[in-house]
C-alpha cells in the first residue's frame, strides 16, 4: 500500500490581485451598487450573520470559534443601523446634527429612541424597553467594539472575561426580532425623508 502524497502549499503567483474582476464572473461581488451605500453596509453585516447563525445550527461544528466574528457582526449591524436612523432624523431636520463617530450602543439607541417616540405608534412602544436592556447588555461587555475582535484590551485584561458560554438558540431568538424590528424603522424614516424631498421639488 503506497502512502498519500500531498502537493505542497505554494504561495500565490506574483503579479497577483484580489481587489480585480475576474472569472468566475457569477462571483464577482458588485460594489457601489446603490448611490448611498449605507444599505449594503447594514444589510451585509446582518446577511453574514444570519448565514453563520445557519450554518452553525446545520452543523453544530465550529460553534466555539465562529461565536466571535457572529457577535462582531450583529454588533456592528446594529451600530450601523442605530447610526442610519440617526441620519434620517437629521435629514428629517429632527436632530441637530448627524451621527457621532461613536461605537458604544447604549448611547446610540438612546440617540435614537428620544427622537423616534413621535414616528413609532402605541403598538410598538414595548419594544423600547427590550431594545434598551438588549444594548445595555452588548455595551456592559464591549462599548467600544473591541471585545468580539480581540483578545485583551488595550490596558492588557482578558476580554469577555466574565463570561463563559452563549447559547446561540438564545442569541438568535433574541436578535432577529430586533434586527427586523429597527429595519422597519428606518425603511419607514427613509420613505419620509423621500417625501420631504418631493416636497421640497415641488
Amino acid at each position: 500500500m503506497t502512502a498519500p502524497t500531498y502537493k505542497p502549499l505554494s504561495p500565490p503567483a506574483d503579479g497577483f490581485e484580489i481587489f480585480t474582476c475576474k472569472s468566475p464572473f457569477n462571483l464577482n461581488a458588485c460594489l457601489h451598487f446603490m448611490h448611498d451605500m449605507k444599505y449594503g453596509y447594514v444589510e451585509g453585516y446582518r446577511d453574514a450573520s444570519i448565514i453563520l447563525f445557519q450554518h452553525i445550527f446545520d452543523t453544530k461544528t465550529n460553534i466555539d470559534t465562529l461565536i466571535y466574528p457572529l457577535l462582531f457582526l450583529i454588533r456592528h449591524h446594529f451600530e450601523l443601523r442605530f447610526k442610519n436612523i440617526i441620519n434620517l432624523l437629521y435629514m428629517l431636520d429632527i436632530r441637530d446634527s448627524p451621527p457621532d463617530t461613536i461605537h458604544n450602543l447604549k448611547s446610540l439607541w438612546e440617540e435614537c429612541s428620544k427622537d423616534i417616540a413621535d414616528f413609532v405608534s402605541s403598538d410598538d412602544a414595548h419594544w423600547f424597553p427590550s431594545i434598551q436592556s438588549l444594548m445595555n447588555e452588548f455595551t456592559a461587555i464591549d462599548a467600544k467594539a473591541d471585545a468580539f475582535r480581540f483578545t485583551k484590551t488595550k490596558k492588557g485584561k482578558l476580554s469577555l472575561a466574565d463570561i463563559r458560554h452563549i447559547n446561540l438558540r438564545n442569541l438568535f431568538n433574541i436578535v432577529t426580532p430586533v434586527m427586523e424590528w429597527l429595519e422597519g424603522l428606518e425603511m419607514y424614516l427613509s420613505d419620509l425623508v423621500n417625501q420631504h424631498c418631493e416636497q421640497e421639488k415641488s
